[in-house]
């Protein structure tokens, strides 16, 4: 029971922020939400768009942000997030 508890307690969680418009606070929410959570440590971004919001750049002051991975694609240049170095990046962090 105990370890049980204990590989729950490791998880993590999704939570999804929805929003019916822009400007309604959908990412600071995200950004804010992660940051109490996690209290700083650990936390990096993908992909952040700020649209240039002070409050949201002030939220990401400490993250690790990733550059998007650029790719192409039946000759269409794309960008995307580069999950792979996330990934990468949670593999090598020690654990405790």
């Amino acid at each position: 029971m105990f370890k049980a508890k204990e590989e729950e307690e490791k998880r993590g969680k999704l939570k999804i922020f929805l929003g019916y418009a822009a400007g309604v606070g959908k990412t600071y929410a995200m950004l804010e939400s992660a940051r109490s959570t996690n209290e700083g440590n650990g936390c990096c971004g993908g992909i952040v768009e700020t649209h240039g919001r002070r409050k949201q750049r002030r939220c990401l002051q400490d993250w690790r942000l990733f550059p998007a991975r650029k790719l192409e694609y039946h000759g269409v240049s794309l960008t995307e997030m580069d999950l792979d170095a996330i990934l990468t990046r949670r593999l090598n962090r020690p654990s405790g």
